[in-house]
């Protein structure tokens, strides 16, 4: 695991399968919670067999000192020069510390490193605070229909 900079207790590694169950309960207790439906058989498939979906290793998880899952963000290949930012959720507990933009950061870092041009995500008009984040970090709206039936906002950043 590796400590996360300015945050005491908090670390970050490779989500596997056997975080699954702690996963979606934070991702769907999120999406509950901004009255946004959750979606088993198709947008989030992707939480019932994390190593298949994201081959490369990269979907992480943020825990804490007895281990437990506070938080997930990933990076999902679209084609050999655009990713997606996927799955940046986080507990309750650990909201508002600046813990987005930590992770917007190492994704971004992540995305050049693998040699990505373009960052791409989809999200929710209600998820307010995450479209603040994005736009503070030059993701820029794009027209284009969603993926995800529970999105309405596209948004791509140029690396």
């Amino acid at each position: 695991m590796n400590h996360i900079d300015a945050y005491p207790g908090l670390y970050y590694r490779k989500a596997t399968n056997n975080d699954g169950e702690q996963i979606r309960k934070i991702v769907f207790d999120a999406l509950t919670s901004y009255g946004l439906v959750i979606d088993p058989a198709a947008t989030d498939v992707d939480l019932f067999d994390i190593e298949q979906y994201y081959p490369e290793g990269t979907f992480w998880v943020i825990v804490d000192d007895d281990f437990t899952i506070k938080g997930s963000f990933a990076l999902f290949r679209i084609d050999e020069s655009t990713a997606e930012i996927r799955k940046m959720y986080f507990d309750p507990s650990i909201r508002g510390m600046g813990l987005g933009t930590w992770a917007m950061h190492f994704l971004i870092k992540e995305a050049k490193e693998m040699s990505y041009q373009t960052l791409t995500l989809e999200t929710a008009s209600v998820l307010k605070e995450a479209i603040a984040l994005y736009k503070k970090l030059d993701f820029q709206n794009i027209p284009g229909s969603c993926h995800s039936h529970r999105c309405d906002v596209v948004m791509e950043k140029r690396l």
